[in-house]
């Protein structure tokens, strides 16, 4: 007999739950047989177990893509920004950063109201293994109730996140 998908999943999904047991699953969708159950059951077991492989991977990559950038990116960026992804175009790295949901400079006790980001910019930071790299920086903007007009962090407060160090400005000298 065939089951439809939604059917199979209803069952899987009732049974993981505890809300049904084998007969009883049985019994409401007209199910013959126990190996029908079972066979959904093992197969919704590997999915899972697969999705979970899947994240504890991607989640093992987050930790040393993470590990990496506080070694590559400029220091004390990543106390302001998140690397969100890092993508490789034109033999040049790009690195996109969003800033954290934290207020602005001089607005920590204001009740400010999120409004998503300003145009992002683009800077370009020292060359990786013969690579070009870019920060992409979006900074966030916020509104203060009752009070029209943006607000945002201001650039003076990123500037020394990004300057060329004296060691760095050396060696493009001697070059």
């Amino acid at each position: 007999m065939k089951y439809s998908l939604l059917n199979r999943q209803d069952v899987v999904r009732k049974i993981v739950s505890g809300e049904l047991l084998l007969k009883e699953a049985m019994d409401l969708y007209h199910i013959k047989s126990q190996r029908t159950i079972i066979r959904w059951l093992d197969e919704y077991q590997r999915k899972h177990q697969k999705e979970e492989y899947e994240n504890v991977e991607t989640e093992k990559e987050c930790k040393k893509c993470s590990a990496l950038s506080s070694r590559v990116l400029p220091a004390n960026l990543l106390n302001s920004f998140e690397l969100i992804r890092v993508e490789e175009k034109d033999r040049a790295l790009y690195f996109y950063l969003e800033e954290y949901e934290k207020a602005p400079r001089g607005f920590e006790k204001e009740v400010l109201i999120p409004k998503g980001f300003l145009d992002s910019i683009i800077i370009q930071d020292f060359p990786i293994r013969g690579r070009k790299s870019f920060l992409c920086l979006k900074r966030r903007k916020w509104v203060k109730d009752g009070v029209s007009g943006m607000i945002y962090s201001k650039w003076d407060d990123f500037t020394t996140l990004v300057r060329v160090t004296n060691e760095f400005g050396e060696y493009l000298k001697s070059g």
